[in-house]
């Protein structure tokens, strides 16, 4: 696939400033790229953020309950099966 890029003047200039290998100049200019992309791609882009976000959320919902009591799932599981019983 091939993207086009096009850079803010200041960019362009500032890229062409950088020394070849100074990988850390050059991710700091990074954020003055703007990427053109096709719909569709764009659209599962947004997607794969958004799962991302989600993801994060998780993680931070398991983090905040590491410390919370647990209950062995057996147990939840006989407890389960003693009220279908009862059904």
């Amino acid at each position: 696939m091939k993207y086009r890029t096009e850079l803010k003047p200041r960019a362009e200039k500032d890229l062409k400033t950088i020394p070849k290998g100074n990988l850390e100049k050059i991710v700091e200019r990074l954020h003055a790229l703007e990427f053109i992309f096709p719909y569709e791609e764009f659209v599962e882009i947004q997607r794969l953020l958004e799962d991302l976000e989600d993801l994060q959320e998780l993680r931070d919902a398991k983090s905040a309950e590491s410390t919370s009591p647990t209950r062995p799932l057996a147990d939840v599981l006989a407890e389960c099966d003693e009220r279908f019983q009862r059904i």
